[in-house]
C-alpha cells in the first residue's frame, strides 16, 4: 500500500473525528445547554449565549482536545490494519477517558457550579452524542478500507519467504480468496534448493533468503509470510532478525502442535491460517508514560543523589589513579552507538590488552570499586544517559559492538533486542547479573526476549522492584 494512500485515509479519520468532535456541542446547544446547567456557563463564560465568539471558542478548544488525546493514544497509527470491533473498543476507552478528563477539570470549579445535577446529565448526554457519532463515522471508514482491500482495489506489499510446497500452498490459497486479506504478493524468496513452480505461476523470485535486507528496501516490503518448510527451520532465527529490521509484519505458517496447544495469534479467521508474529512495540500511550517516567526518575535523582555522588567521586579520585568518570561506547536502540557513563570501578588502562569481561575476583576492580558494583552504585551517572534519552530505567543492557559480533554469530536473534531502548536494569539483568563469558550474555539472552515479547509498565515496575532488592541485599558483582 502506498504512503500516500496511508496517509489519506490517516486525514480522513481525524476530518471525521473533528466532525464528530463539533457535533456534540452543538447538539447540546440544540437541545438548550443553558438551561440544563445555565450558572456554570454564564459564570465561566463558555458558550455564553449572548456572545457567540465563546461558542465558537469552545468547540475549537474541545476539538483539538479530542484530536491531541487520539493522537496521544496512538489511534492514527496503522488503522488500515485495525478491525472494527478492535476500533470501537478503542474509540469507547478513549472517549471515556476523555470524558473523565473535562469531568475532572470541570468540577474543580466547583465554586462556579450551583446545578450538579445537571451539570452531570449534560456531560452524559455530551459523551454519548460524543462516542457514537465517533464511533458511527469511524466504522463508516473503516468498513470502507475493508470494502477496498477485500476486492484487492489495494493490498500490502508482500513477499512470500519459501519456495516449496508450504510455500506454494500458501500462495494458492491467497489466489483463491473470494475476499482478499489484504496481502498481494509482490515475489518470493528462495531458502536452500531452488525450486520454480512459483515462478510459473507468476511470482517473481527477488534473491535468496540472505539478501532479504536488501529486498524489503528496494521493493518497499510492508508484509512478509514465512513459509518454509520443517528441515529449514535451522534459518528462522536468521529470518526472524533480518525481517525485523524494517519493522516489516511478519506472518508464518502455525505448526499443528502450535494449534492444539493454543499458542499462535491468527491473522485472519477467514483466509490462509498464518500466524502473526507481533513486533516489539508498546501503545503509543505507555511509550509517551515510560519516557516521561524516565525523565521524572533520573532528573529526581540526579538532584537528589547529588551530594552523595560528589563524596563518592571524591573517594574514587583519593583512592586510585585515573579519572572519576568511566566511559564507553555501547550501541543503542536500532544500532546506534551511545556514550555511556559509570563512576570508574577498575583501575586504569584495565583493558589495555583489549576489551574484557568482568569475573569473580577480577584483580582489576579496585576495592572500592568491588563495594560500589555490589550495591549497584557505579551505575548512577547512566542517570544522565536516561534523562537525555539514550537509555531507559528498564530494558536490555547495552553491550559493545566487539561482543555483539560475537554473539550474532551464535544467535542472530539477538538483533530484536537492538529494536528497543537499553536500559539501567533488565529482566535479563535481574535474572543473570554481570556475565563473564559470551555464553552467560547468550544465557541472559533468553530473558531479554522474554522482556521484548511481554513488555509493559507492569513488567518495569516489577524489574525495578527486584532491582531495588538487589541493590539492599548487595547482589551486585
Amino acid at each position: 500500500m502506498s504512503k500516500e494512500i496511508q496517509k489519506f485515509y490517516q486525514f480522513s479519520y481525524i476530518f471525521l473525528d473533528i466532525a464528530a468532535a463539533l457535533l456534540a456541542p452543538l447538539v447540546l446547544l440544540y437541545l438548550g445547554i443553558d438551561n440544563i446547567f445555565p450558572q456554570i456557563y454564564r459564570d465561566i463564560g463558555i458558550l455564553d449565549t449572548m456572545n457567540n465568539s465563546y461558542k465558537v471558542g469552545f468547540m475549537v478548544f474541545q476539538s483539538i482536545f479530542w484530536i491531541a488525546l487520539y493522537l496521544f493514544a496512538g489511534t492514527y497509527k496503522n488503522i488500515v490494519r485495525t478491525s472494527r470491533l478492535t476500533l470501537i473498543g478503542k474509540t469507547i476507552a478513549t472517549t471515556f477517558v476523555g470524558i473523565s478528563v473535562i469531568s475532572v477539570v470541570l468540577f474543580l470549579n466547583f465554586i462556579y457550579i450551583y446545578n450538579y445535577l445537571g451539570a452531570h446529565i449534560g456531560l452524559m448526554v455530551y459523551f454519548a452524542i460524543h462516542c457514537v457519532s465517533t464511533c458511527m463515522l469511524r466504522l463508516y471508514l473503516s468498513t470502507h478500507i475493508i470494502r477496498k482491500l477485500n476486492m484487492r482495489q489495494f493490498g500490502f506489499r508482500t513477499l512470500l519467504v519459501g519456495n516449496r510446497q508450504s510455500a506454494i500452498d500458501v500462495f494458492k490459497d491467497i489466489q483463491r480468496q473470494k475476499k482478499s486479506a489484504g496481502n498481494h504478493c509482490v515475489g518470493y524468496s528462495t531458502i536452500d534448493a531452488h525450486d520454480g513452480t512459483l515462478a510459473t505461476m507468476g511470482l517473481t523470485c527477488m534473491g535468496s533468503y540472505s539478501e532479504i535486507p536488501k529486498i524489503l528496501k528496494k521493493h518497499e516490503i510492508e508484509e512478509a509470510i514465512i513459509a518454509i518448510e520443517p528441515n529449514e527451520n535451522q534459518h528462522l532465527p536468521n529470518l526472524l532478525a533480518m525481517l525485523s529490521e524494517n519493522g516489516t509484519i511478519i506472518k508464518a505458517i502455525p505448526e499443528l502442535q502450535d494449534i492444539l496447544f493454543g499458542k499462535v495469534k491468527l491473522s485472519s479467521i477467514l483466509g490462509t491460517p498464518l500466524v502473526l508474529v507481533q513486533p516489539a512495540s508498546r501503545p503509543y500511550w505507555e511509550q509517551l508514560l515510560k519516557r516521561f517516567g524516565d525523565v521524572v526518575v533520573s532528573a529526581t535523582g540526579m538532584i537528589v543523589l547529588a551530594p552523595f555522588m560528589l563524596i563518592l567521586a571524591l573517594l574514587i579520585k583519593s583512592t586510585s589513579k585515573g579519572p572519576v568518570l568511566f566511559k564507553q561506547e555501547r550501541i543503542g536502540k536500532n544500532g546506534k552507538p551511545f556514550i555511556m557513563h559509570k563512576f570508574r570501578s577498575m583501575y586504569q588502562d584495565a583493558e589495555k590488552n583489549g576489551p574484557q569481561l568482568t569475573y569473580e575476583n577480577d584483580p582489576r576492580i579496585t576495592p572500592l570499586g568491588r563495594f560500589m558494583r555490589k550495591v549497584r552504585m557505579d551505575e548512577i551517572p547512566q542517570l544522565y544517559n536516561i534523562l537525555i534519552g539514550n537509555m531507559s530505567l528498564v530494558g536490555p543492557r547495552p553491550e559493545r559492538q566487539f561482543f555483539i559480533d560475537q554473539i550474532m554469530e551464535k544467535a542472530p536473534q539477538y538483533k530484536l533486542i537492538l529494536k528497543i531502548k537499553p536500559g539501567l536494569t533488565g529482566w535479563g539483568q535481574v535474572k543473570q547479573g554481570y556475565t563473564e563469558n559470551i555464553d552467560q550474555m547468550l544465557s541472559r539472552l533468553k530473558f531479554d526476549l522474554l522482556y521484548l515479547s511481554n513488555m509493559s509498565l507492569v513488567i518495569d515496575i516489577k524489574i525495578l522492584l527486584h532491582t531495588f532488592l538487589i541493590i539492599l541485599q548487595g547482589r551486585g558483582k
